[in-house]
């Protein structure tokens, strides 16, 4: 086995809990000791009041490399926004 793919579609699309959803995406560099650099999160999409952006930023404020999305017909579907979405920096 040469990557480690995690999925917390329970922690966004049913708990509505993004703490856990950002744990989730780290949990295998950051407790499992992988690299980094084989580590994926899988993110659900799996009706239109799923937190997707949210998700999607919460996950990515880990620096797993790659995040994929479950369910890509929903992406159409939902007419989710494309490209995804970014962190606005803001400056004090």
């Amino acid at each position: 086995m040469d990557t480690f793919a995690i999925e917390g579609h329970q922690f966004a699309g049913l708990d509505r809990n993004l703490d856990k959803v950002r744990w989730m995406a780290g949990y295998p560099f950051q407790v499992l000791s992988w690299p980094r650099s084989a580590c994926r999160y899988l993110m659900g999409n799996f009706n239109a009041g799923w937190p997707f952006e949210r998700d999607y930023l919460n996950a990515r404020r880990t620096r797993v490399p790659l995040i994929k999305i479950w369910a890509y017909d929903h992406l159409c579907l939902f007419a989710r926004g494309m490209p995804m979405p970014r962190e606005i920096r803001r400056h004090r």
